[in-house]
């Protein structure tokens, strides 16, 4: 076609006659095809339809794209799963390959209509994926003649309302920042369109939205490290906001005081615009609204905390444990069968080994009265009747004890305190020794949680003695090397054969090379051991014990983690 209307320009109407008749050309068909053209360019202009002004090469998919869009209820896709025998009828590729028979793929028609491609057709041999047929005949089966392979993406566009879209599988992309769905195409029926992501504010905007505020803004699903932190700190002072009531309840072992993540999504819908979906949308809407109003999005715990809840900031629950001059911290769970359940004493593996279990029966001030009253019902029944109902009896025991010892002060075991306060109040004759500690819940016993300096947890157990004799070897490592970096200082000189409990640090200094830990000593180089070596680290005193290892034919100064430890050696 290009090639003669090139020709005509040049050429007069003989020399174009001649030309036709040297190539082989019907000039009679020529000019009836330019004939054709003309009268449809004179058509399509009035229509608003662009004709180009020189054909593309190749053209067999212009062509094809043409043809479908009279031919969309003729498309079929090539059904993988099912083939029938080449003489009409469903068969099994078993049989056919029995019988000799050729086997060829089925398609998909609109409204589910199945054939197979005309044994004459040139693609009988090897169908293609999907196809387009100007007819459907049925002889001894539906078959489909005059074919040609297509995309069929290409019939979404040629299709225009006749194609049907359903979505998906909707869901957030943290990525893209957005809620996206998978959307199917169907026409007739027929999947042209499988299966396309597609952004979901598109089709549901009320879905996308919900969806964004769910995963960006409540679960911060989103990448927040490229923002501007004073623009968007509102998401810091919520986080921490949301996290200190959590350990509320952690500590209170109530799930009553958060009203859950629906309260915090419906803080954000009373607020976020209904056209912001998408992060990039937040971004741009924030922006401009921080300037007017900055606390907008910023929660307060009346945003958070239910109509009935009543929120206790845990004072009964301290953060800190004290025990001589150790300070501990102290960590809560909320979590009925796990084994660290209730409060945990977070004990520094250096610090382990002086830590004594004394005053850890009385637990923290806020789960004290329950432990009263589970401690009442564990008396035998003659003395059990003198105090109930014990939840009552339990509060009035606990007017009667001096304060805990969680302070850091001495104190006797609890149930000895419990004892004395029941037989002044009933003259009932109770004893400690009634008392069945073993049906203590776990959660109203204290676990202890050995960490290393990186704060990693190294062993727990409910049980103080066990946990200290499982790391034993660990702690005096750790408590040497502490010594070897950082330094000490003497904390008595009393002999280590005559040690003094009441000894107390006097002076920062660092240990002289004769106390440092080596081996191969011969001679007697102290005027006396020190009983112990004191060294302070994050506020606690870190104590060791200069001790002598037998070496045979020499000793070895060693610094080990207790004074029962250095007797020994």
């Amino acid at each position: 076609w290009n090639h003669l209307e090139e020709r005509g320009r040049e050429l007069s109407g003989s020399a174009f006659r001649r030309m036709c008749r040297a190539e082989y050309l019907n000039y009679l068909r020529v000019r009836e095809w330019q004939d054709l053209y003309r009268q449809l360019v004179r058509l399509a202009k009035p229509l608003g339809l662009h004709v180009a002004a020189r054909a593309g090469e190749p053209a067999a998919d212009g062509i094809h794209r043409a043809l479908l869009s009279g031919l969309l209820s003729h498309i079929g896709l090539r059904d993988d799963a099912k083939t029938s025998s080449g003489r009409g009828g469903a068969g099994s590729a078993r049989e056919a390959e029995r019988t000799g028979r050729r086997q060829q793929a089925e398609f998909i028609g609109a409204r589910n209509v199945r054939f197979v491609v005309f044994p004459g057709s040139a693609l009988a041999k090897k169908p293609p994926a999907a196809i387009m047929s100007a007819e459907l005949v049925e002889t001894s089966r539906l078959f489909a003649r005059t074919n040609a392979a297509i995309d069929p993406a290409w019939a979404e566009q040629l299709a225009g309302p006749l194609a049907k879209r359903s979505f998906s599988e909707p869901r957030w992309e943290r990525k893209q920042g957005a809620a996206v769905a998978d959307e199917k195409v169907t026409l007739f029926g027929l999947p042209i369109v499988a299966k396309r992501r597609i952004q979901l504010s598109r089709v549901d905007p009320a879905l996308a939205r919900e969806l964004f505020i769910r995963h960006a803004l409540v679960e911060e699903d989103w990448d927040t490290s490229r923002l501007d932190r004073r623009l968007f700190r509102f998401l810091q002072a919520n986080r921490a906001l949301r996290r200190e009531l959590g350990e509320v309840e952690e500590r209170t072992r109530r799930r009553d005081i958060l009203s859950g993540d629906d309260a915090v999504v419906a803080f954000y819908e009373a607020r976020v615009p209904r056209e912001v979906s998408d992060t990039r949308a937040f971004e741009r809407w924030w922006r401009g609204e921080h300037r007017a109003r900055p606390e907008l999005l910023t929660m307060t715990a009346a945003d958070l905390v239910g109509d009935e809840a009543v929120v206790d900031r845990g004072s009964g629950f301290p953060d800190l444990w004290r025990q001589g001059d150790q300070t501990l911290s102290l960590s809560y769970r909320f979590e009925p069968g796990a084994d660290d359940d209730g409060v945990s004493v977070v004990v520094p593996l250096v610090l382990l080994p002086r830590l004594r279990p004394d005053g850890f029966d009385w637990q923290v001030p806020g789960l004290r009265d329950e432990l009263i009253t589970t401690l009442i019902r564990t008396l035998p029944k003659v003395l059990r009747r003198q105090v109930v109902p014990a939840a009552e009896w339990a509060a009035k025991i606990a007017a009667e004890l001096p304060t805990g010892p969680e302070s850091g002060e001495e104190r006797d075991p609890l149930v000895a305190e419990v004892g004395r306060a029941i037989r002044r109040l009933t003259f009932a004759p109770v004893d400690p020794s009634d008392f069945d500690l073993d049906r203590v819940p776990p959660h109203l016993r204290v676990t202890f949680r050995a960490v290393d300096e990186r704060g990693r947890t190294l062993g727990t157990s409910k049980d103080l003695a066990e946990l200290q004799a499982r790391l034993a070897s660990r702690a005096e490592r750790a408590v040497a090397s502490t010594f070897a970096v950082r330094g000490g200082r003497t904390a008595s000189d009393t002999p280590a054969e005559a040690p003094s409990a009441s000894a107390r640090p006097t002076a920062l200094e660092t240990p002289p090379a004769e106390l440092l830990e080596r081996g191969g000593i011969t001679t007697w180089e102290w005027e006396a051991l020190p009983a112990h070596l004191d060294t302070r680290q994050a506020g606690n005193v870190i104590r060791a014990y200069p001790a002598l290892i037998d070496e045979g034919a020499s000793v070895a100064l060693r610094l080990v983690a207790t004074a029962e430890e250095r007797d020994r050696a």
